[in-house]
C-alpha cells in the first residue's frame, strides 16, 4: 500500500477498477459472498452499485451519451429491467438506472446491453462519467452547433480505453450548443457552450470554457469562465488536456479535495489556463460572444429544424416508468418517429421525427395520460433523486414526498398550475445533491431532526437557483422543516414569487415557522 493515500487510491493501487469485469463470472458462480469490500466498490466502475438497503441486489447505470436511444437499445434496456424489479429511472446526467439484480444475473445483463451497442462501463466513481450534451441536438431550429459528433468523440477519449479511468475523482462534462443551457454548463467540472467570434465579416462559431463546477457535501460551486474560446476541433484537444492535468494532478491523498475545482483553486485560473495551452500546443483565444438562457423544458410540441417533422417532448412522473409504460413509449417511437428517444437532464423524455400530420394520433394515445406532453407548472418541473430506501445516503425519501407534496399543492391550491413558466422544485435525500436542488426554483435537501424525541424525515428549503447567463445558487430559505410541513412551507414560497417569472428567482427573506415569508 502506498503511504498518504485515502482508502480508495489505495484499492485502486491493488487492481485498477476495470480489472473486476474479469471477476464478474467468478462472482456469479459462487454467489455474493464471495465479493470483497475492495471489488464492491471496483464494481462501481463497471455502472455496477451494491447498496447496504438492498442486500445481495445491486443497480445498474447506463451510459448513453448525450441521452440518444435508438428503439433496438431501448428494447434490450427493457429486457434488463424485466431481469430486475421491472422499473426504468432516468438520472440527472441523461443516464438510466435499473434496480433488483442478483449477482447471478449481472454477467448477462452486461452482455444483452452490449450487444445493443450500449454499456453501464464508468458510471460511478473515479472516471468521467455520462457525457451531457443538448437533448434536441440536430433537432433545435435555433441551436448554433449540432454536437451529437462532439459527444459521441468526447465520451470515446473518456470511456474508450482505460488512459483515463483512473481519475483523482469523478469528472462531469457537457458541451451544449443550443442558447439554453440544457446541458448545465455551471455545475459540470469541464464545460462547452456554443458562442461566436465575429471579426468584421469573419465569423467562427465555436465554444467557451467552464471549469470548476460541482454540487455535493464537499462544497457548491459554478464553473468558472475560462476565457477561452474553442473550434469544434479543437473540444476533444481541450478535453484531454485537462483529463491529463486533472489525473496527474489532482488531490489522491483527501477525497473531499479531489474534484478538478479543487486542483483550479490550488494552482489559481490563470495558471490552469496556461497548463491546458501548453499541452494543447497553442495559445486559447479569449472567450467570445454567448447567449445562454435558462428556461428550456423541451416538453410540448416543437417543429423541428428537418421540414415537416417535429419533436414531443413528455414528462415522465418523478423520472421514473413501470416496464409496461416504457414498452408503450418505445412502441410510440417506432410507430410516430423514428425509433428514438432523448433523455432530458429533467429526468424526462423526448420522442423526434414525428411528421406533423401524425401529431394529433400521436397526443390521443391513452399512455400520453400517463407521460403528459403538456404539464402543469409543478409536476413538470419536478425531479427526484432514489432517496432514501434505495440509496445508503438518504437521509429521506425523495419521489413518495415529491409525489404527495405536487398532489397537495394542486388539490389545495388550484391556482399554481396558471404560474408564468415552469416551477422547477428538486429534491435530494442528502448533501450529495443527486437531485441537483441547489440550480432549483424550490430545492429540497433530505435529513433527519428529533421532534418529540422521535426522529422524523425533514428538509432544508432553498430558493432562487438557476443556470444560464446570470447562473446562481439556491439560498437557503428554512431549514429542517418536517416532512409533513412542506406542503405549508413550499406554498408560501410560491406565494412570495406570486406574479414573476419564478425562473428568474429573487432576493429572499428567511422561513421562520409561523411566520408568513417576507
Amino acid at each position: 500500500m502506498q503511504a498518504g493515500l485515502n482508502r480508495i487510491e489505495r484499492i485502486k493501487s491493488e487492481k485498477d477498477g476495470l480489472k473486476v469485469r474479469e471477476e464478474l463470472e467468478s462472482f456469479a458462480s459462487k454467489g455474493f459472498g464471495s465479493i470483497t469490500q475492495a471489488d464492491l466498490e471496483r464494481l462501481k466502475w463497471w455502472g455496477v452499485f451494491w447498496r447496504k438497503n438492498t442486500p445481495e441486489l445491486f443497480m445498474l447505470r447506463l451510459r448513453v451519451p448525450g441521452g440518444v436511444l435508438k428503439s433496438s437499445q431501448m428494447r434490450a434496456v427493457a429486457q434488463i429491467a424485466a431481469m430486475g424489479d421491472g422499473n426504468i429511472q432516468f438520472t440527472t446526467r441523461q443516464g438510466i438506472q435499473l434496480r433488483g439484480f442478483k449477482i447471478t444475473s449481472v454477467p448477462e445483463a452486461l452482455r444483452i446491453l452490449e450487444e445493443a451497442g450500449l454499456s453501464t462501463r464508468q458510471t460511478g466513481m473515479d472516471n468521467v462519467h455520462n457525457v451531457m450534451g443538448c437533448p434536441v441536438a440536430g433537432l433545435d431550429r435555433h441551436e448554433l452547433i449540432d454536437v451529437s459528433s462532439l459527444v459521441k468523440q468526447v465520451s470515446g477519449l473518456a470511456a474508450g480505453t482505460q488512459e483515463f479511468s483512473n481519475l483523482p475523482r469523478k469528472m462531469l462534462i457537457s458541451i451544449s450548443g443550443c442558447l439554453d443551457d440544457c446541458a448545465h454548463s455551471g455545475i459540470n467540472d469541464l464545460a462547452f457552450t456554443a458562442a461566436i467570434r465575429q471579426r468584421g465579416r469573419f465569423r467562427m462559431t465555436g465554444f467557451n470554457v467552464r471549469v470548476g463546477g460541482m454540487l455535493g457535501p464537499h462544497g457548491q460551486r459554478l464553473a468558472e469562465p475560462l476565457d477561452a474560446f474553442v473550434l469544434p476541433e479543437e473540444v476533444v484537444g481541450l478535453c484531454r488536456a485537462v483529463l491529463e492535468l486533472f489525473r496527474e494532478w489532482g488531490n489522491r491523498r483527501e477525497r473531499s479535495r479531489g474534484r478538478l475545482a479543487f486542483l483550479i483553486e490550488e494552482w489559481g485560473l490563470d495558471r490552469f489556463r496556461a497548463e491546458v495551452e501548453r499541452r494543447m500546443g497553442q495559445v486559447l483565444l479569449p472567450a467570445a460572444t454567448e447567449h445562454l438562457c435558462w428556461g428550456a423544458d423541451h416538453a410540448g410540441v416543437h417543429p423541428q429544424r428537418q421540414h415537416g417533422y417535429s419533436y414531443v417532448g413528455v414528462s415522465v412522473p418523478l423520472g421514473a416508468l413501470h416496464l409496461p409504460i416504457f414498452k408503450e413509449v418505445i412502441r410510440l417511437a417506432e410507430e410516430y418517429g423514428r425509433g428514438e428517444i432523448r433523455l432530458t437532464q429533467a429526468q424526462n423524455l423526448i420522442i423526434p421525427h414525428v411528421v406533423n400530420s401524425r401529431i394529433p394520433s400521436m397526443l390521443r394515445e391513452k399512455v400520453m395520460d400517463r407521460i403528459p406532453f403538456m404539464p402543469g407548472s409543478l409536476a413538470g418541473g419536478v425531479v427526484a433523486c432514489t432517496g432514501a430506501g434505495r440509496c445508503d445516503k438518504g437521509l429521506a425519501h425523495t419521489k413518495s414526498h415529491a409525489l404527495r407534496v405536487i398532489k397537495e399543492l394542486e388539490a389545495r391550491y388550484p391556482w399554481v398550475q396558471s404560474l408564468t413558466g415552469q416551477l422547477r422544485i428538486h429534491f435530494s435525500g442528502c448533501p450529495s445533491s443527486c437531485g441537483q436542488h441547489q440550480i432549483a426554483d424550490i430545492g429540497l435537501q433530505g435529513r433527519l431532526v428529533r421532534v418529540g424525541g422521535q426522529l422524523v424525515e425533514a428538509f432544508d428549503v432553498y430558493v432562487g437557483g438557476r443556470l444560464g447567463a446570470d447562473a446562481r445558487l439556491a439560498e437557503k430559505w428554512a431549514e429542517a422543516v418536517p416532512a409533513d410541513k412542506l406542503v405549508d412551507v413550499i406554498y408560501e414560497v410560491i406565494v412570495a414569487l406570486k406574479g414573476q417569472p419564478v425562473y428568474k428567482g429573487v432576493g429572499m427573506g428567511k422561513y421562520v415557522p409561523g411566520v408568513s415569508a417576507v
